[in-house]
């Protein structure tokens, strides 16, 4: 029998970096795994995109990276032609070593707007990433996420996703409502993002039964944080959707 579930949240402010990568895509060569992800496949207009590159190694001899110029990571889309971001990554040295396994990582947040700041337009776009260094060869990696011209679809794994999200704001309390129907038992996470893609409260993570469940976003929680745009993103296995929350003072 499905269950109902309250819960009233203060919130859990978070430091740390981005959790689930659904659209992720990973080669190996010369023993190295190449990662490119993104952190969902399909965006409305304005979503902010949010990238990772990364490099793992798992062979049993530490690789060193040999760089004769700044080390620096590159974020494109569609080669460039739409937008890019470059920029040095830390530590400042001419040659990274990764150890048996150890990894390096780099991140990016595509606001969807080009290079001239217009705003893009629906379709399909290519995102990549790359470490550039001068020995070994730098491996580009490149994913797809689609722009859409209405509200998305959830996406899954070629299966019913057994997922109803609903958000609304109470108008007696001023606090945001989450209600989320689980139809089976899953993993999920239910986060907010702030408009840079930075992690700051996380409202669930972990496994549900099927039932019904509300999360209330009180402002108690919300009143740590600025004024602003944010995001609710509820990740789950296979599937991955959200929506924009605008927070005013």
């Amino acid at each position: 029998m499905a269950m109902s579930r309250t819960f009233v949240l203060v919130g859990l402010i978070l430091c740390a970096g981005f959790s689930q990568w659904p659209n992720e895509k990973q080669v190996e060569v010369a023993g190295l795994i190449y990662s490119m992800a993104t952190d969902g496949y399909d965006y409305q207009p304005g979503d902010s995109v949010r990238m990772r590159y990364r490099i793992i190694n798992p062979r049993e001899d530490t690789v060193i990276f040999r760089f004769r110029s700044l080390p620096y990571a590159d974020f494109a889309v569609n080669s460039g032609a739409v937008w890019r971001s470059t920029y040095a990554t830390l530590p400042l040295c001419w040659d990274l070593k990764l150890s048996p396994e150890d990894s390096t990582e780099a991140f990016a947040v595509w606001d969807m707007h080009d290079s001239e700041g217009n705003l893009v337009a629906p379709g399909v776009y290519e995102c990549s990433g790359v470490y550039r260094y001068d020995e070994p060869e730098p491996y580009p990696l490149a994913v797809e996420i689609r722009v859409l011209d209405s509200v998305p679809e959830p996406r899954t794994s070629g299966a019913d996703s057994g997922i109803a999200l609903h958000i609304s704001k109470s108008l007696s309390t001023g606090s945001w409502v989450v209600q989320c129907r689980v139809k089976r038992e899953q993993r999920l996470e239910l986060t907010v993002y702030s408009s840079t893609g930075i992690p700051v409260i996380r409202l669930w993570q972990g496994r549900m039964t099927p039932g019904n469940y509300q999360f209330e976003l009180n402002t108690a929680s919300m009143n740590r944080l600025p004024a602003g745009v944010y995001y609710l993103r509820l990740g789950a296995e296979g599937f991955t959707t959200g929506q924009r929350l605008v927070l005013i003072r």
